[in-house]
């Protein structure tokens, strides 16, 4: 049932950004390199929104969002573009999760030979997308172990 809420407001985001269709597919885990979107979330639910895709559809991705579809947008622009896909996608599903909890900053990796993961969190939702024959991946993991709250608040450092 998550899955559908996930293609539902992924493919939403991704409309209203790019202009352009997504279209739900297979994309295993571990098969799309490129670029890596992250945002975590805490609070009743503790985990985190993943967003993964290639090189080449993080520059459409990127030309589209910023209206410059004339040049290959650098890296800067990519890593802002991927942060605010992630992002939207993040506070769109965030309603479908236990709340209240709050949102992080969105986290981007690049590369086509890293692994990110969340320690100690299990997937909950994984789904995956295409767009002119890219691959999108979106996995939602949730901690299996939150962890506890602090009784006491740390101390205060001087200066």
């Amino acid at each position: 049932m998550l899955d559908e809420h996930i293609d539902s407001a992924v493919c939403t985001v991704w409309t209203v950004v790019c202009g352009s269709e997504l279209e739900r597919a297979p994309v295993e885990p571990g098969a799309v390199s490129g670029v890596t979107g992250f945002v975590t979330l805490d609070g009743a639910f503790n985990g985190a929104v993943m967003v993964q895709c290639s090189t080449e559809l993080a520059q459409t991705l990127t030309a589209a969002m910023f209206g410059s579809p004339e040049a290959a947008p650098d890296r800067a622009d990519v890593r802002d573009a991927v942060g605010e896909l992630t992002n939207m996608i993040a506070g769109n599903l965030k309603p479908l999760l236990p709340g209240p909890s709050g949102i992080g900053l969105p986290v981007v990796a690049f590369g086509a030979d890293h692994d990110v993961q969340i320690l100690r969190a299990e997937p909950v939702g994984v789904v995956g997308f295409v767009s002119g024959g890219q691959p999108l991946l979106v996995t939602i993991v949730r901690r299996a172990d939150p962890p506890e709250e602090r009784a006491d608040p740390p101390e205060e450092v001087e200066p």
